[in-house]
C-alpha cells in the first residue's frame, strides 16, 4: 500500500506544474523587419516619405512593441517613437520624419513580441534606413502662363522655397526668398504697380524642396530639412494684356500615371490665372481671388492676397506690403514690393486678413 501512495505523489506534482509550464510560452524573435511605401516595393532602405513597417508574425504574440531611433543601440537619447500596443505585425508611424542620412544609416527600427500573460520576447535585429528625396531632389520648370513660375513636385516635400533674383525691394537691391506649399508661385513682386516690360519681361528664379516634421523632437532630430537649390531658371512673360477680366482658370500639378488633375481634382493648391485688368466700371491695378463652397458664391471660405499680375498662388510667407499713401504709391511704382500685411473690406463687408494657406478641397472661385 505504501508503494501505491508513493506512486501517486509524482502524478499529483505533474498536475500542479503542467499549467505553469504552459503559461510560460517562449516568444521568438521577430524576423524580416523592413520598411515600405505603398508605391515603392524595391527593398531599397531609402525613403522620401515616412515609411510603414512590417515583419513576420510571431506565434503566441498578443501584441508587438515597435521602436524607432537615431541610434542602432536604441539609447534613450536617440529614441524617436515607441509603441507597445500593436496587435498586427505592421506599424504605421504617425509622424513625419525629416530627410536625413547617415553612415551606415541615420534611422533604425526594431520590434519584439509581447504575450497575453506578460511575457516579453527578445528584440529583433535593427533595421537601418534613411530619409532622402527621390533622384537629385531638384525641381525642374514646368510650362506656365504669364505671371507664373511652376515646377515638378518633389515626393516627400511639404513646402518649397522660391528665390527671385532680379528684384530690387524698395530700392535696397535685395533679392527675395519666400515659401509656398504648392508647386507654383505668382510673380506679384514684378507685376504689382508696374506692368511695363522693363519689370515683367524676365524673371530669374531658383527653387528648392523643404520637408518639415510635424512634431517637436527631443533627440536633436532636425525639424526642417532642405533639398538642393536648383540652377537659376528664367521665366519670360508676354506684354501685359489689358481689357475686361476674363478666362479665370486654374493650374497645378501635371498629370502622371494613375492621376489626372483634370479628371481627379488637384492634389496641390492650384494657381489662379486671369486675363485683363478691367472690372465693372474701369481698369484696376489690384485684384484678389475669393473662393466659395457653392456655385452661387454665397458661402465664402477663402480670400486670397491682393496682387497686381495675371496670376495668384497662395504663399506661406505672407502678402505684399502695399502702399498706404500717395507718396508710398509713387515709390512703389519704381521698385519691387517687400512682404507685409493686408487687411481690406471684403464684398460681404467683413474685415478679411488673407491667409496664404490651403483652400478647401471643393470650391468655386471668382
Amino acid at each position: 500500500m505504501s508503494l501505491l501512495r508513493f506512486a501517486l505523489i509524482p502524478l499529483a506534482a505533474l498536475a500542479l506544474v503542467a499549467p505553469t509550464q504552459a503559461a510560460t510560452t517562449v516568444l521568438k524573435t521577430p524576423t524580416n523587419v523592413h520598411g515600405f511605401l505603398a508605391d515603392k516595393q524595391s527593398g531599397d532602405p531609402t525613403f522620401s516619405r515616412t515609411p510603414s513597417f512590417a515583419w513576420n508574425a510571431v506565434h503566441g504574440a498578443a501584441k508587438y512593441e515597435f521602436a524607432l531611433s537615431t541610434s542602432p543601440l536604441f539609447s534613450s537619447s536617440g529614441l524617436i517613437w515607441d509603441d507597445s500596443t500593436l496587435t498586427t505585425p505592421v506599424a504605421a508611424v504617425p509622424i513625419a520624419l525629416p530627410w536625413i542620412t547617415g553612415n551606415p544609416h541615420s534611422l533604425y527600427a526594431r520590434v519584439r513580441a509581447l504575450g497575453s500573460n506578460g511575457s516579453v520576447g527578445p528584440w529583433s535585429s535593427s533595421y537601418g534606413f534613411d530619409m532622402r528625396w527621390t533622384g537629385d531632389g531638384i525641381p525642374t520648370p514646368l510650362p506656365a502662363a504669364d505671371g507664373l513660375v511652376r515646377w515638378t513636385p518633389i515626393d516627400g516635400a511639404t513646402a518649397y522655397q522660391v528665390w527671385y533674383g532680379n528684384t530690387n525691394l524698395m530700392g535696397s537691391g535685395k533679392s527675395k526668398i519666400f515659401q509656398t506649399t504648392t508647386n507654383s508661385a505668382d510673380e506679384r513682386e514684378y507685376y504689382t504697380f508696374h506692368t511695363g516690360s522693363s519689370f515683367i519681361s524676365s524673371v530669374y528664379w531658383r527653387i528648392r524642396a523643404v520637408r518639415r516634421v510635424d512634431f517637436t523632437p527631443t533627440n536633436k532630430l532636425p525639424t526642417v530639412s532642405y533639398g538642393p537649390w536648383s540652377p537659376v531658371y528664367t521665366s519670360v512673360n508676354s506684354p501685359f494684356q489689358t481689357g475686361p477680366f476674363a478666362n479665370l482658370s486654374t493650374l497645378a500639378e501635371p498629370a502622371v500615371p494613375g492621376h489626372d488633375p483634370a479628371q481627379d481634382g488637384y492634389q496641390l493648391m492650384p494657381a489662379f490665372l486671369v486675363t485683363g485688368n478691367t472690372g465693372f466700371l474701369a481698369p484696376v491695378e489690384l485684384w484678389r481671388v475669393y473662393a466659395f463652397s457653392d456655385e452661387d458664391c454665397v458661402n465664402q471660405v477663402y480670400a486670397g492676397s491682393i496682387v497686381g499680375g495675371p496670376a495668384y498662388v497662395p504663399r506661406s510667407s505672407g502678402a505684399l506690403k502695399l502702399p498706404g499713401s500717395s507718396d508710398e504709391l509713387a515709390v512703389a511704382r519704381l521698385y519691387n514690393l517687400p512682404d507685409g500685411t493686408q487687411k481690406t473690406l471684403s464684398v460681404t463687408g467683413e474685415d478679411i486678413t488673407p491667409t496664404e494657406g490651403t483652400a478647401p478641397s471643393t470650391f468655386t472661385a471668382f
